[in-house]
């Protein structure tokens, strides 16, 4: 179910209106318990500069990805706790590399079917290359496709996303714990190590190997609190609309104080020993 032209303009000033008001709000912000994003996989066949997930070029890129299994027991937990998701987004990565999608994509519909008729199931892809078009082409009925049409190595939209707040002088009264707004908008993310706040969370994780994704669906968001103290030092989005650990009113896009593919020394140590050995996360 290909969007109609318009759809991405609409999408995109919904999207700014509720960062507003999200930031209005101000911290702490927690996790949408309604909304999840499944990283099924960490290969790409772009080298995006600045990737949140670390799939870009001198990144991490990885042959890493989810068991249907894996999305067979998020299912099983979601019914058993009454869980009904209003979006289940399928990202990465490039969710059409993943070999067994059209398997994750059966699960996640026949949950629909039978528990959740008004959920959205959406695959949101970088429409790039032969194969992704002839996967999203063949999606079955049901399956909306976020195309977000990039090229290789652009940063579009990206921000400076491995400058760790952690590194700045600025950030050292910080409250990480407060988290950031990605969360608070998009909701949980799900990997194959585990529940995070948000799969961003996860893809930090699987680098720097704190192997703290939780094994079992969280029923509030106070159960992540942990994570973000964790995590939330090392991401550019934390990064993104404060200063000195305040937040800012206007929401900047690119957080242009920092230069694209700029690296802090957290992220230098942690990409360098990934190349060396990757941790092994406990999986979900």
């Amino acid at each position: 179910m290909l969007r109609p032209r318009w759809k991405p303009l609409l999408d995109r000033a919904r999207f700014r209106v509720r960062i507003a008001q999200v930031l209005r709000a101000g911290p702490p912000f927690r996790s949408r318990l309604d909304r999840i994003i499944i990283d099924v996989t960490h290969l790409c066949d772009l080298g995006c500069r600045d990737c949140n997930r670390s799939c870009g070029a001198g990144q991490a890129p990885a042959a890493e990805e989810i068991d249907p299994e894996q999305v067979r027991r998020f299912i099983a937990e979601s019914a058993a706790a009454g869980r009904r998701w209003r979006r289940i987004m399928l990202e990465g990565g490039e969710p059409t590399l993943h070999p067994r999608l059209e398997e994750i994509l059966d699960i996640l519909l026949r949950y629909r079917r039978e528990h959740a008729p008004g959920c959205v199931i959406e695959l949101c892809s970088n429409g790039h290359g032969e194969r992704a078009r002839r996967v999203l082409a063949g999606l079955p009925p049901g399956v909306a496709v976020k195309d977000s049409a990039k090229r290789p190595v652009a940063e579009q939209g990206h921000l400076a996303f491995n400058v760790a707040p952690a590194d700045l002088p600025a950030f050292a009264d910080a409250d990480f714990s407060e988290g950031c707004y990605i969360h608070s908008i998009f909701g949980l993310g799900l990997t194959r190590a585990g529940y995070y706040p948000h799969p961003v969370c996860g893809g930090i994780d699987r680098v720097f190997g704190f192997d703290v994704g939780l094994k079992r669906l969280p029923a509030t968001a106070a159960e992540l609190a942990g994570q973000m103290r964790r995590l939330c030092p090392l991401c550019g989005h934390f990064r993104e609309f404060r200063r000195g650990g305040r937040r800012t009113s206007r929401w900047r896009r690119n957080a242009g104080d920092q230069p694209p593919g700029a690296l802090s020394p957290s992220w230098e140590a942690a990409y360098r020993a990934f190349r060396s050995r990757p941790p092994r996360l406990t999986p979900y």
